[in-house]
């Protein structure tokens, strides 16, 4: 079956070069820039509107499925489409940013050229982009705007849906995308285009400072940072980053994403958009075993979700798998960073259930802290949990990365026993904080720079269904 000629508005090009299929992507992106540009100026040099092009529509690719199963090596998760015998036919998605893109959609045009035996078809969609998402456009005055197409959170929702029986390349259209490249621009206050493809995610700018010391005077990084504000004298950006880009190893930006299961859940939802290779959670937790000590960590092989804010994205009853060459990278980073052999590491470092909550003062409440820290009698009953630790982020962060087949993982550190008499108190944390911050990015570093060696390994097939879309 052919791609269906209405799927696309106008003329569209074939290719079975990738690089030659991006070049025509960003040829038409450009002229949408031009397009918006130019109605901009007509405007407001009072010109006529009926005489003004407004043809500001995504760029779009597509591919005509075989029936016949793809060329893909055993363990490959992306990359080729899936069911092909009940999903065969057009595979499309809209583009948007090829200046941020490029290599991503080189790799991803090239793998299902690879896997189906079959050539690109490039033109222009027949969705419209809204023109505060193209760059350079700026803000439009309000008297223009009716002129221009609108930000509407129906369309967004919608734009990936495929009722023409079109099936998705990506889990993200270029209008959902374009949505979320703004929203990290405004929580984090740096441009989208300097995210690197590790992603730590924070609770506190003391972990950015200490991220920051480690490469004080190196020449072989460039850092683009926003958490101290701005020099104008306005007030900082909610979510503060980091972004260290590094010339012989895997490029790290570090995210301050505040506290909470809403915060994680945000943050992870739009960061989805970028393709990250590895999002970790780096936070502290609350020990629940009485044999545990404070400095522990504590490595998530699994999540109670009671955060309230996950469901919508999996379904509580669904378990998040955890990334088996992630948790095994950062074991063997803190052997190594600590000197550890054999079964020295078990006092150093604990895995299980991570619980994530959504009250910051469950130990205060009876019920909760019942729930979370029950005794042995009740742990193997209906409703126990047997739990390690209780945080606020990690389990909401690993749905979403779940969700979108992101690779993740949670690296915490216990700093408090609230359930065992052990509370934290402001001094003592802050000794603490003092004294592990260091260590922990540092764990987290060399266990990202292990796994990315083959990143390829951390894209497992356990994050992805039969009906997950092609590309990464």
């Amino acid at each position: 079956m052919a791609i269906p000629a209405n799927l696309f508005m106008g003329k569209t090009r074939e290719f079975d070069n990738p690089k030659n299929a991006v070049r025509f992507l960003r040829t038409i992106y450009g002229q949408v820039q031009e397009n918006a540009n130019k109605a901009v100026t007509a405007l407001e040099q009072s010109a006529n509107p009926a005489d003004i092009d407004f043809n500001l529509l995504y760029p779009m690719i597509g591919f005509d499925i075989p029936e016949t199963n793809p060329n893909i090596p055993p363990a490959a998760a992306f990359g080729f489409c899936r069911e092909v015998a009940k999903r065969s036919g057009a595979h499309v998605a809209t583009i948007t940013r090829p200046d941020i893109f490029g290599k991503y959609l080189e790799s991803m045009i090239g793998s299902v050229m690879e896997a189906h035996g079959v050539k690109a078809i490039v033109g222009s969609s027949r969705l419209e982009v809204p023109p505060e998402y193209i760059p350079g456009v700026g803000v439009i005055n309000s008297e223009f705007r009716p002129y221009f197409p609108p930000q509407n959170m129906r369309v967004i929702r919608e734009s990936n849906r495929h009722p023409d029986g079109s099936y998705p390349l990506a889990f993200f259209s270029g209008l959902e995308t374009d949505l979320s490249l703004d929203r990290l621009l405004h929580y984090t206050g740096t441009d989208p285009s300097e995210f690197c493809p590790v992603i730590f995610c924070v609770n506190y700018n003391m972990f950015l400072q200490a991220f920051l010391k480690m490469y004080e005077g190196d020449d072989d990084v460039e850092i683009v940072q926003s958490f101290e504000g701005n020099s104008d004298g306005k007030h900082g950006p909610q979510m503060p980053a980091v972004h260290v880009k590094r010339k012989r190893k895997p490029s790290i930006s570090m995210v301050n994403i505040g506290v909470g299961p809403s915060n994680a859940s945000n943050f992870a939802r739009h960061v989805a958009v970028l393709r990250p290779e590895l999002v970790m959670m780096l936070g502290h937790c609350a020990g629940l075993r009485e044999t545990q000590n404070t400095d522990r960590y504590i490595l998530a092989d699994n999540y109670y979700r009671d955060d309230k804010v996950s469901h919508i994205w999996v379904a509580p009853n669904i378990a998040i798998p955890h990334g088996t060459e992630l948790n095994q990278a950062i074991r063997m980073a803190l052997r190594k960073i600590r000197n550890l052999k054999g079964d020295e590491l078990r006092p150093h470092l604990e895995s299980g259930t991570v619980i994530t909550t959504h009250e910051r003062n469950w130990e205060l409440i009876a019920d909760l802290c019942d729930l979370y820290a029950d005794d042995h009698d009740r742990m193997w009953e209906p409703g126990g949990i047997n739990a390690l630790a209780v945080d606020m982020e990690s389990g909401t962060l690993a749905a979403v990365c779940y969700r979108f087949a992101t690779p993740f993982a949670t690296l915490l550190r216990i700093t408090d026993r609230p359930a065992h008499a052990d509370p934290k108190g402001a001094e003592s944390a802050q000794t603490f904080y003092d004294a592990s911050i260091e260590e922990h990015i540092r764990v987290a570093i060399r266990a990202a720079d292990s796994a990315l060696v083959h990143p390829e390994r951390l894209h497992s097939r356990k994050f992805r269904s039969n009906v997950s879309p092609a590309w990464r």
